[in-house]
């Protein structure tokens, strides 16, 4: 909970224990009271929320382009690591994210909203390991999960998009009478 929540909620619990004292004027309780609503509001127009976060899968590898024009990128050449990262944030927050980690030590920090395919393209690694993949989406606590652990240049599988399986219907066939 954000300092700014805690500040509303004191706010809102002094103004409702106000509005039942008896030496209070109930103007001033019922003013007092919806203090927190208009610092809300205030607050939201000084501090709007910050730019969206943009994540690409491409051939070469995965990129993230955070708040305030940094990048993280990990090519798929040079992948060696992926886990899961989980926290207790959710289901308001962020709880679930893919570290990529590239061999020279850098990487990139997927949030799974964020993810699109890149769950289809990880499946192709070799070893990669789909049970912590489905403990992680599981999990309420702060924790890690490997998933994947490889040689610089086995990642290279995962570079081409999924295929896409398209499905057919046809219609049940009559035997002739």
């Amino acid at each position: 909970m954000g300092p700014r929540r805690n500040h509303l909620i004191w706010l809102s619990l002094v103004g409702l224990a106000l509005c039942f004292a008896p030496s209070i004027s109930r103007w001033w309780a019922l003013g007092f009271l919806t203090l927190p609503f208009v610092a809300l509001g205030l607050w939201r127009r000084i501090d709007p929320p910050p730019p969206p976060q943009r994540v690409t899968l491409d051939g070469e590898g995965v990129t993230r382009e955070l708040r305030g024009g940094k990048t993280e990128r990990v090519s798929w050449k040079e992948l060696i690591e992926v886990s899961v990262l989980t926290t207790s944030d959710g289901p308001f927050g962020d709880d679930f994210f893919w570290m990529l980690r590239g061999r020279d030590g850098g990487g990139c920090l997927v949030p799974g909203p964020l993810a699109g395919d890149l769950m289809g393209r990880l499946q192709r690694l070799p070893r990669f390991d789909n049970e912590q993949a489905v403990r992680a989406a599981g999990s309420t606590t702060e924790a890690h999960f490997l998933c994947w652990k490889g040689e610089a240049g086995e990642g290279l599988v995962a570079a081409e998009p999924a295929p896409t399986i398209s499905a057919a219907r046809t219609e049940p066939r009559v035997a002739p009478s």
